[in-house]
């Protein structure tokens, strides 16, 4: 009998050196597995396989919300890190995502701090969720940390979701309006331009034009040309968007919008609040809390701006006389309140209301916006339809006078 020495994990995810005595290298190590320990030399080969698999993985923002929420509720509880990511794997329903956690359950058990094992997913876990994940780690708080991410990440998903169905009602109404028109110059006109056709009278310009494209839409060609135009400048302007200076044109052309703008610039500020108020809460320095908060936001322009933000900071100036230098950007409110929470020593406490405040403007935009658009949109099928039917009341009218006369 020989005695064997392996550098493993337990089942409460505790880092180990365990001796067993056995025959040979290889019973020691497969007592240990039967006994539940992870053992570290053979987790290498299986973290490489698994970093091909999850490699550019994208997963709805829904998941990782649920996910942190439950990540959150299992530490409280007292569960160990690696046995709480050892339950939400089997938990786990989308295959992807699942994928990833047991890359991190494989890392964990290799012996990777929490927030090392979170890295290498920047299109599931942000750098603001590695930053919280670091404190949280640092601080003995990570309890309190996912809590705080859990809560930020319900927040902008209910959003995302009040800003989706702003958007739906007119794409409903664009939708009904197409299909209602097509079944209309497919099913109802030829059956009345053909009668006109043969009657060979003088027609109105918008009767020709109607009749031009009640013969284009049965044809095939005309129809592929139109979808692969339309292809071709969604896709171009795709591509333009992805150069650097497009994408700058393209958030400077939403930021000037009417009604979009304004939106545009309130959901920003909202998610910038948000951001700051749990960096800072979470005791993150300012500067490092205003650079994780500038990556975050999707938009060039504003991206600017807080980086000229923290140029002012970084060469002395408080944040709050920082933002004054660039009044016209931001809100009175937001002047005042970081000028007063700076003074006070109550700046997180601050962005959480500011935050309150946008997520309150952003919500009273939509519906606003969406009290304009019915009435618009009301106006945009009648327009559709009553173009159509003056086409071919004008002719009959004619017909008839003609047979009256």
């Amino acid at each position: 009998m020989h005695t064997f020495v392996f550098d493993c994990r337990d089942a409460e995810g505790e880092l180990i050196k365990v001796g067993v005595d056995a025959e040979d290298r290889q019973s020691a190590a497969q007592y240990l597995t039967d006994k539940g320990f992870h053992l570290a030399h053979e987790l290498d080969d299986l973290i490489e396989e698994s970093k091909s698999y999850v490699k550019n993985v994208t997963v709805p923002t829904e998941i990782i919300t649920v996910f942190t929420r439950q990540f959150a509720n299992l530490i409280a509880s007292g569960i160990p890190v690696v046995r709480a990511i050892h339950i939400l794997i089997k938990q786990a329903v989308n295959k992807k995502f699942q994928g990833v956690l047991e890359l991190i359950y494989l890392r964990l058990n290799r012996g990777l701090k929490i927030s090392q094992a979170f890295t290498g997913f920047p299109k599931i876990f942000s750098s603001l969720y590695i930053a919280l994940l670091t404190v949280g780690e640092r601080s003995g708080d990570l309890d309190e940390m996912m809590e705080k991410l859990a809560d930020s990440l319900e927040k902008q998903l209910a959003l995302n979701k009040k800003i989706k169905s702003a958007s739906t009602y007119p794409a409903l109404i664009v939708s009904i309006t197409v299909l209602l028109t097509y079944f209309i110059f497919n099913f109802i006109l030829p059956s009345f331009l053909s009668f006109f056709e043969g009657m060979r009278m003088p027609l109105p310009v918008t009767t020709k034009v109607i009749m031009f494209l009640t013969k284009a839409v049965k044809n095939p060609l005309f129809i592929g040309s139109i979808f692969i135009t339309i292809f071709f400048i969604w896709y171009s302007i795709k591509l333009y968007i992805k150069t650097k200076r497009g994408k700058l044109n393209f958030d400077r052309f939403l930021l000037n919008l009417p009604v979009i703008g304004s939106l545009k610039r309130k959901i920003i500020m909202a998610h910038v609040t948000q951001t700051l108020s749990v960096l800072l809460t979470a005791g993150i320095p300012i500067m490092q809390a205003l650079d994780l908060t500038t990556k975050s936001i999707d938009n060039e322009i504003y991206k600017e701006i807080f980086s000229r933000v923290s140029l002012f900071i970084f060469n002395g100036e408080s944040f709050g006389t920082s933002l004054t230098f660039l009044k016209n950007e931001f809100h009175p409110l937001m002047l005042h309140l970081t000028l007063v929470g700076e003074e006070t020593g109550t700046l997180p406490n601050m962005f959480t209301r500011l935050e309150q405040f946008y997520s309150e403007e952003v919500s009273h935009s939509i519906e606003v916006m969406i009290h304009m658009l019915e009435p618009m949109m009301i106006f945009f099928i009648g327009s559709v339809v009553g173009v159509i039917a003056i086409s071919i009341f004008i002719p009959l009218y004619q017909i008839l006078q003609t047979m009256g006369g």
